[in-house]
């Protein structure tokens, strides 16, 4: 199967089924969502985004708490609709 440039693939261990709670480095959660590091990053400063756990001075994220984020974000069926909800 070829690949499609179009297409975001996500980490592996993002697509495997999780064995437990799996903690996510920054980088996997950026490929999940599609955003910038420095995106995830000014979230995180402002309590936006996904939650996050620190253990010592790394970051890490629970698979758990970036799906419900997803979950959460509202869905629209047209840029208009989205358009007009801001």
């Amino acid at each position: 199967m070829k690949n499609n440039p179009n297409v975001t693939q996500l980490p592996r261990a993002a697509t495997a089924q999780p064995h437990g709670d799996r903690l996510l480095r920054q980088a996997e959660v950026q490929a999940m969502l599609g955003a910038a590091k420095s995106t995830v990053e000014q979230w995180r400063l402002k309590g936006q985004g996904p939650k996050f756990v620190k253990i010592g001075r790394s970051v890490r994220y629970r698979f758990s708490d970036v799906t419900a984020y997803i979950a959460g974000l509202e869905a629209f069926g047209s840029t208009t609709e989205a358009d007009h909800a801001a």
